[in-house]
């Protein structure tokens, strides 16, 4: 460590006069050295960023060292040397984005007195392009991911709604609307599309600044009515015998997280309709649903009243296979999530394994995929994640969507029998050479009615 303190020092020396942001990493991708123009590219002073961990990670809304740390560290294939030009998204201290170009290193860690890379940032705009094929893509997903949680996801930090397609930029404007105010809120979308984790994240948002009152989750498929009715009571007792004791803090209600509403029974529907009505409170709910409950509602398939009443405002979470767009870039998310850990770090999927995730349906949606990608992340062993390191399952279906299942061709019967019946009239008319009274005996059927099949069949003779 003192050897890789002097390098730093004699780096110090001559790159502290430079006008641009310069800082070296060791092995361990921590920041030994950064001049004062790297500091005051990012807001800090540089003893608040040297000794900082690298992760290749875009973080969520912090604006601390450790965070604006981790947007300075290069792709991992940097440290292989195979990396000599990139983009950095670097973070300022204030929550702004500033990505650079950055012209990289590679110093060879222990061979170097423990040094690992330096990296330069240019003055100007960054362009992905500048790197390889493999490394341009990766980073240019890197880039627009950092942007998007900038810009979008500030207040979400949710992998569910990271995306760029039509579908989930309306989820976010839905749930920003949502977040507003102490509304009702359905969250409506298939299995595996992260609706609790949007619920609950939503809850905070909706509770007081100073207070999160609590969140009492319910599993509706498990509710008959007098669950129901004793589980909401309780919660209403209690809130009742707070606000009556005068406590001038009294929290509000606690809101009830109704997962999978839509398959609440009949008659528990009932007793929880029932308890919208009781005056002196309001029962706020946020619920998870499969379907539609107002469209449920007209089918007589649910409670017409509390369907209207839960679903104030509807979230619709769309399905993974909607948005195929939006694949590349929550793989990436995926990635740096995995990268978060500390360990081993990975600059994202190759093409060719992008493209077999695209062909994939995902029936159980994003979190299905976070499954697949943490697999193919503990399988990859370089820096980029290659198609033959995805889970059997991907390439079957790659498989079978070269080769679909020709189907059967349906028999309709009544169309079948008069095929054969008309090719019998023709072979009597043929051997008959045309006499209808013969190919009538032949057939075993009288004049008259062979007469009228050869009018229906449109047979000349």
């Amino acid at each position: 460590m003192a050897r890789a303190r002097s390098r730093a020092n004699a780096l110090g020396r001559l790159l502290g006069a430079s006008a641009r942001a310069v800082y070296a990493l060791d092995e361990r991708r921590q920041i030994v050295y950064c001049n004062a123009a790297c500091a005051a590219l990012v807001g800090l002073t540089p003893e608040q960023l040297i000794g900082q961990r690298c992760d290749y990670q875009v973080v969520g809304t912090g604006t601390a060292p450790a965070d604006v740390a981790c947007s300075l560290c290069p792709p991992p294939e940097a440290w292989a040397g195979r990396l000599t030009a990139s983009v950095v998204a670097v973070l300022h201290v204030s929550g702004e984005l500033i990505p650079r170009q950055a012209e990289l290193m590679w110093l060879g860690g222990d061979e170097v007195n423990g040094l690992g890379m330096v990296v330069a940032l240019s003055s100007s705009a960054a362009d992905p392009a500048c790197a390889d094929d493999a490394a341009s893509e990766a980073a240019a997903l890197h880039l627009r991911l950092a942007q998007l949680r900038r810009q979008y996801l500030a207040d979400w930090p949710l992998d569910e709604l990271v995306g760029v397609s039509l579908p989930i930029q309306r989820a976010r404007d839905q749930v920003a609307l949502a977040a507003r105010g102490r509304t009702r809120v359905v969250i409506q979308g298939p299995a595996g599309s992260g609706r609790e984790h949007i619920a609950r994240l939503l809850h905070r948002r909706q509770s007081m600044p100073e207070l999160v009152e609590p969140l009492v989750p319910l599993w509706c498929p498990l509710l008959d009515a007098e669950l129901t009715q004793s589980t909401v009571a309780d919660l209403v007792r209690q809130y009742g015998e707070r606000a009556s004791g005068g406590e001038p803090s009294a929290p509000p209600m606690p809101t009830l997280l109704l997962l999978e509403v839509d398959q609440l029974s009949p008659a528990a529907q009932a007793e929880l309709a029932g308890f919208f009505d009781l005056p002196g409170f309001e029962l706020h709910t946020i619920a998870t649903s499969q379907e539609s409950l107002l469209r449920l509602a007209a089918q007589d398939r649910f409670r017409a009243d509390l369907a209207h009443v839960l679903s104030t405002l509807v979230i619709e979470v769309p399905p993974l296979a909607a948005r195929p767009h939006d694949i590349p870039l929550l793989c990436q998310c995926l990635v740096e999530r995995f990268n978060a850990k500390g360990g081993r770090q990975l600059s994202g999927f190759t093409a060719e394994a992008l493209d077999e995730l695209a062909v994939y349906q995902w029936p159980e949606n994003v979190d299905e995929l976070a499954e697949v990608v943490e697999s193919a992340c503990e399988a990859a062993d370089g820096p980029f994640v290659e198609a033959s390191q995805l889970p059997d399952k991907i390439r079957w279906a790659l498989q079978a969507a070269a080769h679909p299942r020709r189907e059967e061709p349906s028999i309709i019967l009544e169309q079948f029998l008069e095929a054969i019946e008309k090719e019998l009239i023709e072979r009597a008319l043929k051997r008959s050479k045309g006499n209808k009274t013969k190919a009538a005996r032949l057939l075993g059927v009288s004049r008259a009615r062979l007469h009228r099949r050869v009018e229906h069949f449109g047979l000349l003779t």
